[in-house]
């Protein structure tokens, strides 16, 4: 059976404050390096809604929000939450319910329907990937032009309580499935309706990645090359493999528009854990060494464009992920220590769970030390002092043009 884990960041808040309204909501998107920066603004997703739980990656968000490098929101909607699909004795991988694209935020809800988030607050409907069960999840991303979407719709088996034993017999399973596993690859422009470019089912009692069952497929990005999907990762997981991963295991491919698989262009046994831009991705290759790993950066052509052995004594905390790449793909950030690719290691604050890039120079991510965690920002200039904006919620990715 395939193995179950699941990546969770999970806290309680009775009255959750959400993004900081500005004072000021004229707003501007600007690439990280630009020559004339204006006013950076990233999309985060939030839980608004009275006793529902703050879960960063596999919860059920109800509010997208676009803000300002000061942490101040310029844009918010809300949406339906989407159900989260029961899995026996684990928790579903749930992908981000937001997508950046082409200077706005594209956001689906629990129904499947797509709608653009734009800085100056206007919404609009793009597309419908349609959900009809509580037992499915979605993953999508949008062309960086914001014309076409792509995505991968993973129904899993109804799941039951099973009967009590008759007496004398022993018992079973405390809970019974029905029904095949099914994906969806289908793919939709903007202002049309979606096709299901490929179908798959698995047999009675099987799921994906046995024998007779499919591979599983998520979307997890689209550059100037196409659509990025991950193939063969985990639907559910028990336990966490790494800190703050938005995938379980599994190889990226590239994507045909048409429904067609790319082969996996890394290394096989080169573990991705950071998408960056431009077609780069950071992944762990196994050292020699019991507690060295080596951080690859590489394209997804399978370039490799430069390789670092992570710090020993950073592994051997207890804390252990955030990776996430910079906008010019030279640095790794992952929690407690940025890795650049020449130069000497950087030791960032423990209490700081790195999550993205705001520019070349700013990271974000979560500060420890209040439930749920609150979103901050790291300068670089200043790596041991964390600016804490006092909202919880999942950073979606920065605005570009």
């Amino acid at each position: 059976m395939c193995v179950l884990s699941l990546v969770l960041v999970t806290a309680c808040s009775a009255a959750p404050t959400g993004v900081r309204t500005s004072p000021t909501p004229t707003a501007s998107v600007t690439a990280p390096g630009s020559p004339y920066p204006s006013r950076v603004l990233f999309a985060v997703l939030e839980t608004k809604r009275a006793g529902a739980q703050e879960s960063e990656y596999a919860g059920s968000h109800d509010t997208i929000a676009i803000a300002g490098s000061d942490g101040f929101a310029v844009a918010r909607a809300t949406f339906v939450p989407r159900h989260i699909p029961v899995i026996p004795m684990a928790g579903a991988v749930l992908y981000p319910e937001a997508y950046p694209a082409a200077g706005g935020v594209y956001f689906i809800d629990g129904a499947g329907v797509v709608r653009r988030l734009d800085p100056s607050g206007s919404t609009r409907k793009v597309t419908t990937f349609p959900i009809t069960s509580p037992q499915q999840g979605v993953s999508f991303a949008v062309s960086p032009d914001g014309k076409q979407l792509i995505a991968a719709v993973l129904t899993y088996p109804s799941v039951a309580p099973a009967p009590s034993p008759s007496a004398g017999e022993a018992p079973g399973p405390p809970f019974i499935t029905t029904g095949s596993w099914m994906l969806d690859l289908e793919v939709a422009t903007d202002g049309g309706s979606a096709a299901v470019v490929h179908h798959w089912q698995s047999g009675a009692n099987d799921y994906p990645g046995s024998s007779s069952g499919f591979r599983n497929l998520a979307i997890v990005g689209w550059d100037a090359t196409g659509p990025i999907g991950m193939i063969d990762g985990y639907n559910g997981v028990q336990q966490t493999l790494f800190e703050g991963q938005r995938w379980a295991g599994g190889h990226l491919i590239r994507l045909g528009l048409d429904g067609t698989l790319g082969a996996p262009t890394l290394s096989a046994d080169c573990t991705p854990v950071a998408l960056g831009d431009g077609g780069r991705v950071a992944c762990l290759l196994p050292g020699a060494g019991a507690h060295t790993d080596l951080l690859q950066v590489a394209r997804l052509d399978g370039t490799v464009l430069w390789t670092a052995i992570q710090p020993t004594q950073h592994i051997q905390t207890a804390q252990y992920g955030g990776f996430t790449l910079s906008p010019d793909g030279t640095l790794v950030a992952m929690d407690g220590v940025l890795v650049p690719q020449h130069g000497v290691d950087v030791p960032l604050p423990e209490s700081f769970m790195t999550r993205g890039w705001l520019s070349r120079d700013t990271l974000i991510g979560l500060t420890q030390g209040t439930e749920p965690m609150k979103i901050g920002i790291l300068r670089l200039n200043a790596a041991t002092s964390i600016e804490n904006w006092g909202f919880s919620g999942q950073f979606v990715g920065v605005l570009r043009p």
